[in-house]
């Protein structure tokens, strides 16, 4: 299975930014916003869309820690490390959790 981290993106003027986090989520406990720009993923350079999803299942499958470099709006740029997970286990998760 894929690397899962919880969020939705949308490219505006050629850069990734976060347009949706899965309250809950891996990204959402990682600290990712709304708004946060994906700079990079284990240090290689965000091209598009695409180009993200290849490097973010390149890490590994789900349960791979994923490194990325983003830029928020109340701290600048930030590495953080997202803990991903199966997104099917994610979808079966009772309410709550």
């Amino acid at each position: 299975n894929r690397p899962w981290i919880g969020i939705h993106s949308t490219v505006l003027q050629g850069r990734l930014f976060v347009s949706n986090v899965s309250k809950g989520g891996p990204s959402d406990k990682a600290g990712v916003k709304d708004g946060d720009l994906i700079i990079s993923v284990a240090g290689q350079p965000i091209k598009s869309q695409m180009d993200f999803y290849r490097k973010l299942w390149k890490i590994g499958s789900a349960g791979s820690r994923v490194p990325l470099t983003i830029l928020t709006r109340q701290s600048g740029v930030k590495k953080i490390t997202v803990d991903s997970i199966n997104r099917y286990q994610w979808l079966k998760m009772p309410k709550g959790n």
